[in-house]
């Protein structure tokens, strides 16, 4: 399963830890969306699950940063976040 973490303004961020009801909705929103699009998927090569950071000055304003065991890999799964 794909492995995601939050940086907001430089710090790491647990889930848990939300400040609010907005920003545990942003969390919830990201971690969905991120477990649609790539939860399952595994490099076909080495079969590894990708590691993303949603990271940026704010949960809102926001990028995702993806690492894998390979590039080919982690570009995948780069193409499949923004599109």
């Amino acid at each position: 399963m794909v492995d995601i973490s939050f940086e907001i303004g430089g710090v790491i961020v647990e889930f848990n830890n939300a400040k609010n009801a907005l920003e545990k909705a942003l969390f919830q929103g990201v971690r969905g969306y991120v477990k649609q699009t790539v939860g399952s998927v595994r490099c076909p090569e080495h079969g590894e699950a990708p590691k993303i950071v949603s990271k940026g000055p704010s949960l809102s304003d926001s990028h995702f940063e993806v690492s894998g065991c390979c590039q080919k890999f982690t570009d995948t799964i780069q193409k499949k976040l923004i599109t």
